[in-house]
């Protein structure tokens, strides 16, 4: 229970941790990438909150994890009950637990908790490692758009100019260990109803894990923490790269009068053809949109040179 509510206490940290730096990039234009490419122009802070609400999730998934920990085995003998004048529910009470597990065959033989509790973490882990994998790409000199606080790196060990994104690392590699740990648990508890001896191995590695995971959360909240981003530079690339091209093919759509699909099709060969005559181009001329559209809808495209500016 404890470990459960250390788990829960670093994920609150971390949420804040997205939420403070969140706030002072509000008006930071970034690129979002799909694929490593770019794709949409977006706010800093809307990514950042991407990886917040997942969080919430994870919380409210340990709340539930702990409200079924929070039940009391005590006093159920040897499988079935005993003799003894054991009053289960005031031991309960007595031990700090919220109830007694009801029935005492149950209570012997429970099998989900080490797997539920090694599945909520490995979840919780893994939205962690979605950022840490986007942050280690955005740090690469090839992007450059941000840079780890040197608490959170180390130097090559061989190459003295190199400042690696050990924390970033590290995270990404206990999520890979502990969705291991997942398949273990499942393994384990893979038995007979009445056999105990081999879920010996989930008394240690649960408690380990649910450590370990705190561990990394806290590590990640400091890494969120000491980001500094190269806003500046997303600005730029907000720019580049047709960003808005899908924001072209909803306006042709929503005033020309086109459905969507050969609106996509005139924009996506608006774009070819441009990237033909300059490859360096960031704007599609009026003339070749124009082409694009007879060639696409066979016909001109009604559209005001105001809504094309925009």
């Amino acid at each position: 229970r404890d470990r459960l509510l250390r788990l829960a206490a670093a994920t609150t940290a971390l949420g804040e941790a997205l939420v403070a730096q969140a706030r002072r990039h509000v008006s930071t234009v970034m690129p979002d990438y799909t694929y490593l490419q770019p794709a949409t122009p977006t706010s800093l802070a809307h990514y950042l909150l991407s990886f917040a609400y997942p969080l919430l999730r994870d919380l409210e998934r340990l709340e539930g994890a702990f409200a079924r920990t929070n039940e009391c085995p005590g006093g159920i003998g040897n499988i079935n009950g005993t003799r003894l004048p054991v009053d289960r529910a005031k031991l309960a009470r007595l031990l700090g637990f919220d109830r007694a597990i009801a029935n005492t065959r149950d209570a012997m033989w429970q099998v989900d908790q080490p797997i539920e509790l090694m599945a909520q973490v490995t979840m919780l882990l893994l939205h962690l490692d979605r950022l840490a994998e986007d942050l280690q790409i955005w740090n690469t000199a090839e992007f450059g758009l941000v840079e780890l606080a040197d608490r959170h790196a180390r130097i090559s060990m061989i190459m003295p100019q190199k400042k690696n994104p050990y924390s970033l690392a590290f995270i990404r590699g206990m999520t890979g260990a502990v969705t291991g740990r997942l398949a273990s648990m499942t393994a384990v508890g893979k038995t007979p109803s009445a056999q105990m001896d081999n879920r010996i191995f989930a008394l240690g590695e649960v408690p380990r894990t649910l450590d370990k995971a705190a561990e990394t959360v806290e590590l990640m909240a400091g890494v969120v923490g000491g980001l500094t981003f190269d806003t500046k530079l997303m600005r730029e690339r907000a720019g580049r790269g047709f960003t808005w091209a899908m924001d072209l093919a909803e306006t042709i759509m929503t005033e020309g009068g086109v459905p969507y699909r050969a609106a996509h099709r005139v924009v996506g060969l608006a774009i070819r053809e441009t990237l033909d005559r300059d490859p360096q181009a960031q704007r599609i001329p009026v003339d070749v949109l124009a082409s694009a559209a007879r060639e696409v809808l066979g016909r001109e495209l009604k559209l005001s040179a105001r809504s094309l500016a925009a």
